[in-house]
């Protein structure tokens, strides 16, 4: 079955508009009713772009809930006889611990799978809460979903086509080094940096030696510049070297029991023989004497 390519038109953009600058549910619009939802009743979004809550926050709002009470209502819509959470799953959680047995909702019946990952995205960037790996995520999840270009997800979002790239390169990196980036050990910029280091283990011993030394960005940025230009030079250095190059090394060692290296560069080049030994040397010395 073809997938079919979905459009966002004026009334999704109308719905993110309203869901996002929902500051007081009452006057954004006379129709959204506040209810209170019994909260075994409420579900938690798979779709939901933040999987790193912090605990930290999360017991901040408990506090701010315990002396002011719940002062935002979650946003809900209905599935499979529940409620399940749009955005303020965070205040859910800290309502949840609490042992409140209602929460104050407003349920939305224009909501499909599709606007809930959208509307939980936006409302997640707008306030500066998920990880950059949890961004990088959530934008592969919208591309994928939508069938959508970079270019208008960057347009929906309100970011640059090139900031959403950089962050969706954020996907390569290795798996120890993604669990530094959630854990908050390493900053996004190190981790873009990171992208452009192409061995995994190469990846985690450069992002070990940013933990231990407390390296910059910037001196993360030369580390790697110097490792990749070293690595360039290798490869350009192995290229130049030919098939008959090779077989004159290989007759070279075998006429000298030696291990025999042919380098060359620009107009120039070497022969390098390696001597285990001063014996080694003088029996070399010796055989090229004697020809």
């Amino acid at each position: 079955m073809a997938i079919r390519k979905l459009k966002i038109n004026k009334e999704t953009a109308d719905n993110l508009i309203l869901f996002n600058n929902l500051k007081n549910a009452e006057k954004a619009s006379p129709s959204l009713k506040i209810e209170e939802i019994e909260i075994d009743r409420i579900m938690q979004n798979p779709n939901q772009p933040r999987k790193n809550f912090g605990k930290e926050k999360l017991d901040e709002l408990m506090k701010s809930i315990e002396e002011n009470g719940i002062l935002q209502p979650i946003v809900v819509r209905r599935k499979e006889g529940r409620f399940e959470i749009v955005f303020g799953e965070r205040r859910y959680r800290a309502a949840l611990q609490l042992g409140y047995a209602r929460i104050p909702a407003i349920i939305r019946e224009d909501v499909d799978d599709k606007n809930s990952l959208l509307i939980a995205l936006v409302e997640n960037l707008q306030r500066d809460e998920l990880n950059p790996l949890e961004t990088a995520n959530a934008y592969n999840s919208i591309i994928n979903e939508f069938q959508i270009t970079q270019e208008e997800l960057s347009k929906m979002i309100g970011k640059s086509r090139v900031a959403v790239s950089n962050t969706l390169r954020l996907i390569k990196l290795a798996d120890p080094v993604k669990n530094f980036v959630n854990q908050g050990k390493i900053s996004e910029g190190h981790a873009r940096a990171l992208v452009s280091v192409k061995t995994p283990e190469l990846q985690a011993e450069i992002c070990k030696k940013i933990m231990e030394q407390d390296l910059s960005v910037r001196e993360t940025e030369k580390i790697i510049h110097k490792l990749v230009s070293n690595v360039s030079r290798e490869t350009a250095h192995r290229t130049i070297k030919d098939e008959h190059i090779c077989e004159v090394e290989a007759e070279l060692q075998k006429l000298l029991g030696m291990k025999v290296q042919i380098k060359m560069k620009n107009k120039n080049s070497k022969i390098e023989i390696l001597c285990n030994s001063r014996s080694d040397l003088e029996n070399i010395i010796n055989k090229l004497l004697s020809k």
